[in-house]
This record gives C-alpha cells, structure tokens and sequence, in this order.
C-alpha cells in the first residue's frame, strides 16, 4: 500500500507512544533534538506496518511543566527526524498543557486518540497500540483498541494493569507481534 492508498478513506493506525518507544529519554523526561536517536529497529517495525496499511499515528504527553521551554520548536524538530525514517504517511498529536491543567487529551484520558478518530478518519477498534508507558496502555484501551504490545522503557518498569499484554524487546518485534494479532 502506498502513500495515495491512504487518502479519504476509514482505515486502521498504529498508535506509538513516542517516549520509550522511539528512544530513551534523560531523566527530566525533556528531548532534545539535538541528542535525540531513533532506536534502529523503529523504523523497520513501523515501515512494516505502514507496508501492511497502518497509518502511523504517534501521541504523547510532553512534560507541560518546564519553564522556557519552547515545545514546539523542539517537537518539530523532532518531527522531521522520525518522518526521514518512515516511508508511509504519520501523523503526531502530543499534549503540551501544564500537568495540572484539565485537558481531555492528557493520556491517559482519550483526547489524542479520539483526534486522529475524527480528523484523520481513524478506525480506532481495528487499530493497534505500541506501548512504552501504562498511561499509553489504558488511553488504548479506553478507545477501544485491543492489539496492545508493550515495549521496555529502559526502567522495565510496567504497572499490574498492563501485564495482560505481550512484551516485546523492541518496536520491530512490536510490529510482528500485532500483524499476528490481526
């Protein structure tokens, strides 16, 4: 399936939890573009995907609390170093408020999902879930998706609620384990 196949039609993503997924990240969870590095088994698993008519939608919640921090200069930044490395259409969504802000799309609540539902066309129950984090896990599962595989952090650290879900070593192996889910 090419990048046209994609236009104007429902159709299945592949959710990807970028922190922990993509990279690790430093302590104070910030990135920066400047040392950020994409696993190298990143891009082969979500090319596979995209090859198997996954959309590659990436969401995540962004440290909203750091001062002078200019997030969407970064992001783009970032942005443009995973497009280079994918072939297939991908779209990003994050949540950038302040953590102690009320929003509807700081996951674990559904906001970033229900986004790519309405605006890009989204079919979120035949979609699927690379999980590096449990909030990424319980907003999956609160739309309705149920091919969740979860990655390791580099902490291995996981809460009880997602045990349930298969572990893999990395985003390629993430990829093989949800076209066998299919």
């Amino acid at each position: 399936m090419g990048r046209a196949d994609f236009a104007s039609k429902s159709y299945k993503a592949c959710f990807v939890g970028r922190n922990g997924v993509f990279t690790r990240l430093p302590r104070d969870g910030a990135i920066n573009p400047l040392t950020f590095e994409v696993f190298q088994e990143v891009p082969l698993g979500l090319n596979l995907l995209g090859d198997r008519g996954y959309y590659i939608a990436i969401v995540e919640n962004e440290k909203g609390n750091l001062p002078n921090y200019d997030y969407p200069k970064i992001l783009a930044l970032v942005e443009r170093q995973i497009r280079g490395l994918l072939a297939y259409p991908t779209g990003f969504r994050y949540c950038t408020h302040p953590i102690a802000t009320k929003c509807d799309c700081r996951m674990p609540k559904t906001g970033l999902f229900q986004w790519f539902a309405d605006e890009v066309g989204i079919d979120l129950k035949a979609s699927a879930m690379i999980a590096a984090k449990s909030y990424h896990v319980q907003a999956a599962e609160a739309v309705g998706i149920t091919n969740i595989v979860r990655v390791p952090t580099g902490n291995n650290r996981w809460a009880k609620e997602t045990e349930g879900y298969p572990l893999a070593d990395n985003c390629l192996e993430a990829a093989k384990l949800i076209l066998e889910n299919v």
